[in-house]
């Protein structure tokens, strides 16, 4: 009698589990998780943006050293353009630039840059804050040097003839240009932004984010 209660025992505890347990079990977890995930957003939503905008304060006061405040302007982006905001520059006798965001797509990935300007449109500075360019090539856009080539610069600008391009990272360097042509012609904010936010286009050239046949970041200058 004893054995076969043991038997029994044994049989129970390697019978499969019922479908419907193993449902409700899994359901269990992921509403836990769920639950879980969203605690965490919610706990580090304030930190990432507080992040987020110290480092726009960091490249607009490395641009206007000394400024007194930087509010955005009530602008939204159009996803298919590369500014994604702007931001009115003030100093202590009053506005003297704007700070405008750009993403444009570079060989790598997007490009998160900061691109100043005074209140008549003309680059004072350029900053990337994020970049993930092919190292040795691409990211040589983030030199300062090859930054600096901007400043002073205004209107539509042309690879090769307005900015050198960097040798062999020719998608990089165009995606620089664009980012900053699409700052220093955006519709209507060298004076006034219009009513609808609308934001030129820039597409200096043409330029494609096309790689070049062999794979690489493109050949050169073009």
């Amino acid at each position: 009698m004893l054995k076969l209660e043991n038997k029994d025992k044994i049989k129970n505890k390697y019978a499969p589990t019922p479908p419907l347990r193993i449902v409700v079990t899994l359901v269990a977890i992921c509403a836990v998780v769920a639950v879980m995930m969203a605690a965490v957003n919610a706990a580090t939503a304030g930190r990432i943006e507080e992040n987020k905008r110290a480092k726009i304060n960091a490249a607009i006061e490395s641009l206007f050293p000394g400024f007194t405040e930087a509010p955005a302007l009530d602008y939204t982006a159009k996803a298919s353009d590369a500014v994604k905001a702007v931001y009115e520059v003030s100093g202590a006798e009053g506005k003297i630039g704007y700070c405008l965001s750009v993403l444009p797509k570079g060989f790598g990935g997007d490009i998160e840059m900061m691109v100043g300007t005074d209140i008549s449109g003309e680059c004072v500075g350029v900053r990337i804050i994020s970049i993930s360019e092919t190292p040795g090539l691409g990211s040589k856009v983030n030199d300062e040097a090859y930054l600096s080539g901007y400043e002073g610069k205004s209107g539509k600008l042309t690879l090769g003839r307005d900015i050198d391009g960097i040798a062999g990272a020719t998608i990089s360097s165009k995606a620089v240009l664009s980012g900053v042509s699409a700052a220093l012609n955006f519709e209507g904010l060298f004076g006034q932004i219009d009513q609808t936010g609308q934001s030129a286009s820039a597409d200096p050239e043409g330029q494609s984010n096309q790689a070049s046949p062999d794979g690489q970041e493109g050949g050169g200058e073009a």
